[in-house]
């Protein structure tokens, strides 16, 4: 009858061992993702300061776009960059994909100024403008493009607060 209880404790205490090593591992892989969730949204926001569309004033972010030649600076306040990750396939992981998806800019207020019209009207309609893109790492490197309404960013000399205030007046 002692060698019972003793079997009973030994197998609980192995269910608790193999649950917690479960755990872990899941901990694990939720911060890797969460980490390389992170690293997209650094990404997404150095693909548009690299291209010197991305201004900083204030509380406001400003990124400008040519669009069929015409110029067009979206302002938005309190911004955020939104993931939409999607499942790597098994060939994806042997092409050396570690991470797939689309992001894009939002804020809790936007408007679009237009070169030729103005400003349209504040708006927390995210629909007014585009600043999707698409991203992917292979190999341990970024790969970011726009997919929205806008072409490439093409501005060639990053726009100043100052600068922003005077086209747009």
């Amino acid at each position: 009858m002692l060698g019972k209880p003793r079997e009973v404790g030994m197998k609980q205490t192995a269910l608790v061992f193999h649950a917690v090593m479960v755990g872990l591992l899941l901990f694990a892989l939720c911060a890797y993702a969460g980490a390389l969730d992170d690293e997209a949204k650094k990404a997404i926001f150095d693909y548009y300061k690299r291209r010197h569309a991305l201004t900083l004033c204030g509380e406001s972010a400003y990124i400008s776009t040519l669009s069929e030649g015409k110029l067009r600076i979206w302002q938005g306040k309190k911004f955020s960059i939104k993931l939409q990750p999607e499942e790597a396939s098994s060939t994806d992981h042997l092409n050396g994909i570690e991470w797939k998806g689309s992001g894009k800019i939002t804020a809790n207020a936007n408007r679009v100024f237009l070169q030729d019209a103005g400003w349209t009207p504040w708006s927390a309609d995210q629909d007014q403008i585009k600043l999707d893109v698409v991203l992917t790492k292979k190999q341990g490197k970024w790969s970011v493009k726009m997919s929205g309404s806008f072409s490439e960013p093409s501005m060639n000399q990053p726009m100043g607060c100052q600068q922003i205030e005077a086209m747009t007046k």
